[in-house]
């Protein structure tokens, strides 16, 4: 793939993989889509959330939006066709907001009994500003 730069892996409790394109990192984790709404209450995404956060800083990143593999609707259109393509991460997130609206991004309004892989109609973006004032 053009502008791929390397992947690592790293061992811990949420087994992540990163993935260094040219324009954008895509992050895959052992946790698919659906647990971000029913693990909102659950202790370990601080652990979780803090994990991420302190990596998104060695490449100088600040936020991250999550996407959903295959299987779920549209978005993983957008890390299938444009992610994974090295389409810069302002451009994808400019493109979600237009077809989405604007993104959650309190985890305690996401609700398990309305996901629909087939019909998601929302995006889920952590900027982080709760860890950034530690």
């Amino acid at each position: 793939m053009d502008g791929y730069i390397t992947g690592v892996e790293f061992d811990g409790p949420f087994l992540m993989y990163f993935i260094r394109y040219s324009n954008i990192t895509v992050v895959d984790t052992l946790f698919r889509y659906h647990h971000l709404y029913s693990f909102s209450d659950w202790d370990g995404l601080k652990g979780f959330r803090k994990d991420i956060f302190n990596l998104l800083g060695i490449i100088d990143a600040t936020e991250i939006i999550y996407l959903a593999d295959n299987g779920a609707d549209k978005l993983d259109s957008y890390l299938s066709n444009l992610a994974h393509e090295n389409v810069p991460y302002h451009i994808i997130k400019a493109k979600m907001i237009s077809e989405l609206g604007n993104p959650i991004k309190d985890y305690g309004k996401l609700n398990i009994d309305t996901l629909d892989y087939k019909n998601i109609k929302e995006f889920f973006l952590d900027d982080f500003k709760d860890l950034r004032c530690l």
